[in-house]
């Protein structure tokens, strides 16, 4: 089954939105993948199919990014990060509240550390993720 096949399969969305397909192809071929899409782009379907999530800035109880991490954590999918720094919005103070995890800004560490840094902090989770199978 193609992505788009399943899409519609699983989603029921006949086609994908700016940037999505390429985010999940790249995740697909097991590449490092950085989606930076604004509210509204459909991130939580990539929030589904990732490692893990990385909010920004979050608005409290509304839009698309609270939306999806909440989702996200209430389903276990992935471990979702939040930047976690001293002028953080309210949404990212009631994420980290709600099982997120924090994520230092700044990050000390050289990026190249990012992926096993978080793979030990994730480790820390008492439940395993349970991503959706679409293939």
């Amino acid at each position: 089954m193609d992505i788009a096949s399943s899409l519609h399969t699983h989603f029921g969305f006949d086609a994908f939105r700016t940037g999505q397909e390429e985010a999940i192809q790249s995740l697909l071929n097991r590449q490092h993948t950085l989606a930076i899409m604004p509210t509204g782009a459909g991130k939580s379907l990539i929030y589904c199919l990732a490692n893990f999530a990385i909010v920004v800035a979050s608005d409290a109880e509304m839009g698309g990014t609270w939306a999806g991490a909440t989702e996200t954590l209430k389903n276990k999918w992935v471990p979702v990060f939040v930047l976690e720094h001293a002028k953080m919005s309210e949404g990212n103070k009631l994420l980290l509240q709600r099982g997120a995890l924090p994520f230092p800004h700044p990050f000390k560490e050289p990026p190249v550390k990012l992926p096993e840094w978080m793979k030990t902090k994730a480790a820390s989770l008492p439940a395993e993720p349970g991503q959706p199978s679409l293939f």
